[in-house]
């Protein structure tokens, strides 16, 4: 799997590219293998409320080409520490483990620089 440093690069870049976030915005990039991506689409589209709640906007949500079931989501978020607070959250590991998720998942908070 490749590095979350190069997953925020990539995200930022995206980000800046589409106008979605601008200079000093906060991004949440969350990267993992899981097990069936189908079972964990549905968890992870049930987590809404939670991710709603936590401020977090889904900007992508992709599957690599090649690894179909390595997902990575980026998110606006609306600080570096509303995004650690999320996935600092134990029943955000819990709903993780139950979708199937392939410890450890990559997680980077970054800041869209100019």
């Amino acid at each position: 799997m490749k590095s979350p440093f190069a997953t925020v690069a990539a995200a930022a870049l995206l980000f800046t590219l589409n106008g979605f976030a601008r200079a000093g915005e906060s991004v949440l990039i969350i990267t993992h293998e899981v097990k069936d991506f189908k079972v964990w689409k549905g968890f992870y589209d049930s987590d809404k409320p939670n991710r709603d709640k936590a401020g977090l906007v889904e900007r992508f949500l992709v599957r690599d080409a090649e690894r179909p079931n390595v997902v990575t989501v980026v998110f606006d978020a609306p600080n570096a520490g509303a995004a650690r607070t999320f996935t600092s959250n134990p029943a955000l590991k819990e709903i993780m483990l139950k979708a199937g998720v392939m410890p450890p998942p990559n997680i980077a908070i970054g800041n869209v620089a100019k």
